[in-house]
């Protein structure tokens, strides 16, 4: 039994150059491991620094992850009321509360969410959204079970797909028969988004190098007196003196580049005031340094030093208009997904995402037809429904009562006692016999040929099973 283990591991680790290796020893379904909830928040954008339900990273965003203190405060909260009405809450109503929006607003979000700043950036184009196989993925998993001639449970191919990432990719399909309900997406990196305008932002802020030659330009420090400096509440990025004809600017230009999925004036209210003369001469050192943009390609008089709002302007004139695909589905890589800003796509992926790791039923699906595709087998075996298991051996029923005496043997005994292994039918058969024996190589001999030729299944687990009819 331990030979034949190491024979299958052995097989199991050849696979194609470029193909993925995947671990094909499953374990039950009570032991297995909680979806792994970094690869949920994983979908939240990156630069907000912060995972799952707006949790600071480096801190787990499940329960008793927060400190002791907090978690005794729940016993200190005021009493329900005597007249009969609903008991205080300690949470200001207000957005900007202690206790903040409900968890389920602030867990998708690009940042933490602020009333009505989330609600405004959320998506009203319903998307449909489906994990898919990926090519190289599939194709080492096909590698490997056809490598092995045993047959694996077709749910849990699919939860190893959706466990190791890079291996599905994201096919997104607009919901609604409406020609207004569209999705918008970059040509250039196929990011995409239910809001046009989101797409052309980040087109601007993304790819303007692309197409410009970007030069910093040392030049002199702003004169003036300068008793403050406004940063912003989100990314600590100095903005300027609120009384310097740069602010407005700076403002706008940083809201596009980080925050569009945020209401303008909403994030106008985070902006903080600081009064650190450190702050202010830090500001002046980053304003004394101008940038110049100048075209890749083009004309002498074409590609002349151009400040940032010109190039803006090119951009919209000449790139954007171009850039921009109209569509009604699109298929993008996890990594493209992972970027996605649009607030409602997000959400759609992550819940999406929970689903099918959970149980991936939809991602099965798509395995089962893909399998056949690749001359696999998928059959049922168990009571009830039963379960579906791929194989690359196509199950065939053999009557033991046209069978050789020693194959007849094999094919009884496992007809009466499906689910056993080699070592349990050899203690049953030849129960006096030493393992290494001629006469226990003798009854395994027929072994290796009946499951060749698909008479019997051999499981991933190491059990045998007789098929009895159609699979």
């Amino acid at each position: 039994m331990a030979e034949q283990q190491d024979e299958s591991s052995s097989r199991e680790s050849t696979s194609a150059a470029g193909d993925l290796v995947f671990e094909l020893n499953f374990v039950p379904q009570w032991a297995r491991k909680p979806a792994d909830e970094v690869r949920y928040g994983s979908f939240d954008d990156h630069d907000s620094g912060r995972g799952r339900r707006g949790a600071p990273r480096g801190r787990s965003g499940g329960r008793g992850s927060q400190p002791r203190q907090d978690r005794g405060s729940r016993d200190r909260r005021p009493p329900r009321r005597n007249d009969g009405g609903p008991p205080q809450d300690r949470r200001d109503s207000s957005p900007r509360g202690r206790g903040g929006p409900p968890r389920a607003q602030s867990s998708y979000s690009r940042e933490p969410s602020r009333g009505r700043s989330f609600q405004e950036s959320v998506s009203s184009v319903p998307v449909n959204v489906r994990f898919l196989p990926e090519q190289s993925a599939l194709s080492g998993l096909v590698r490997q079970v056809a490598s092995t001639k045993r047959a694996y449970p077709l749910i849990d191919l699919a939860s190893i797909l959706m466990s190791k990432p890079g291996c599905c990719f994201v096919k997104l399909d607009v919901d609604s028969p409406s020609p207004e309900a569209t999705l918008y997406q970059c040509k250039e990196c196929r990011t995409i988004s239910s809001d046009r305008g989101q797409v052309e932002s980040h087109i601007m802020s993304d790819h303007v190098a692309v197409y410009f030659d970007i030069d910093e330009v040392e030049g002199e420090k702003p004169s003036g007196t300068f008793v403050c400096v406004a940063k912003c509440g989100y990314s600590g990025i100095l903005l300027g003196p609120p009384n310097h004809h740069s602010y407005a600017e700076s403002v706008r230009r940083l809201h596009t580049a980080r925050f569009s999925n945020m209401d303008f004036i909403t994030y106008k209210e985070r902006i903080q005031l600081s009064h650190n003369p450190e702050d202010v001469e830090r500001w002046k050192e980053e304003a004394s340094k101008s940038v110049q943009y100048r075209l890749k390609e083009g004309s002498e008089e074409e590609r002349e030093p151009m400040v940032l709002t010109n190039a803006e302007r090119y951009m919209r004139e000449h790139v954007i208009p171009r850039m921009v695909a109209v569509t009604k589905r699109a298929v993008v890589s996890e990594d493209i997904a992972h970027g996605i800003k649009d607030q409602g796509i997000k959400r759609a992926l992550r819940d999406e995402w929970q689903r099918e790791s959970r149980f991936p039923l939809k991602v099965s699906f798509a395995l089962r037809a893909a399998f056949k595709h690749k001359h696999l087998h998928v059959f049922k075996a168990g009571k009830g429904k039963g379960v579906n298991f791929v194989t690359a051996v196509e199950p065939v029923p053999l009557d033991p009562s046209v069978a050789i005496p020693s194959i007849k043997e094999v094919l009884s005994y496992l007809r009466e006692n499906p689910g056993c292994t080699r070592q349990q039918m050899v203690q049953a058969l030849r129960p006096e016999a030493e393992a290494d024996s001629d006469d226990v190589k003798a009854l395994l001999q027929p072994l290796y040929w009946l499951v060749d030729r698909g008479h019997i299944i051999e499981f991933f687990n190491g059990t045998l099973s007789v098929p009895l009819g159609r699979h």
